[in-house]
């Protein structure tokens, strides 16, 4: 039998992550409905209040958890280095996303329904598109956000096929994504 201590003294950021990282596991196993704060609070040794001090509410730490989720690296995706291929960099690109949504599948898949997290997906989605168009050199205009727009609604239904329908596995996603992204690049440094 362990004789460590159930709560340990961790610093108030380091206690926060544990926190996310927890929530972030249960969120992604079960639905937000059958998740409740004090499971939360168990798994990660922590009382209940502490969940409030440090998110208010169980909606707004899930919140939190698909914010955390999404965050668009920084620094940005990987550029094109010297000697690798643009094929290369948006292989890189597509292999972590995929990992990201594949990891928080449950999560991925329930926010992807939730009208409540727009803000937080259009606000990632923006990110993405921002970072797909540094890696293709094209500039930030009306046409080719839209046209980033189409790709990120693209990738998102091809998640939801692939992980909510089974209709398509990971290694077809990554495949139609990876073509569709070339598509775009010759889209984007078209001039209308």
């Amino acid at each position: 039998m362990s004789t460590a201590p159930r709560y340990s003294r961790l610093s108030p950021a380091d206690r926060r992550e544990q926190i996310l990282a927890v929530a972030r596991d249960l969120f992604a196993d079960r639905p937000y409905a059958s998740v409740s704060t004090a499971q939360i609070a168990d798994a990660a040794g922590v009382r209940r209040g502490l969940l409030n001090h440090y998110f208010g509410t169980k909606r707004a730490l899930y919140l939190e958890v698909v914010r955390d989720m999404v965050r668009v690296p920084s620094p940005p995706v990987p550029e094109q280095d010297a000697g690798r291929t643009l094929a290369e960099v948006w292989d890189e690109v597509l292999g972590g996303w995929l990992t990201m949504v594949e990891r928080n599948a449950g999560l991925w898949l329930a926010a992807m329904r939730d009208p409540d997290l727009d803000e937080i997906l259009d606000a990632a989605r923006d990110g993405s598109i921002r970072n797909i168009l540094k890696i293709a050199g094209a500039p930030a205009t009306n046409r080719n956000l839209a046209l980033g727009r189409m790709f990120s609604a693209t990738a998102e239904t091809a998640t939801v096929e692939w992980l909510g329908r089974g209709r398509l596995d990971r290694a077809a996603v990554h495949d139609l994504l990876s073509r569709a992204l070339f598509v775009l690049v010759r889209e984007l440094k078209e001039t209308p």
